[in-house]
């Protein structure tokens, strides 16, 4: 997933929760996933 892909979903996150600081986690958890900063991180919602 590129970085554009990656701002265009998390900009979607953020619309369909009205800007909310804690956005869908099963949709962030995606992102996390895709992001090579996140890649040996635990994942936070296991």
């Amino acid at each position: 997933m590129g970085v554009l892909d990656r701002s265009y979903l998390l900009g979607r996150t953020f619309e369909r929760n009205e800007w909310s600081l804690t956005p869908d986690p099963v949709e962030t958890r995606c992102i996390l996933n895709g992001h090579r900063v996140f890649e040996n991180m635990d994942d936070p919602w296991a």
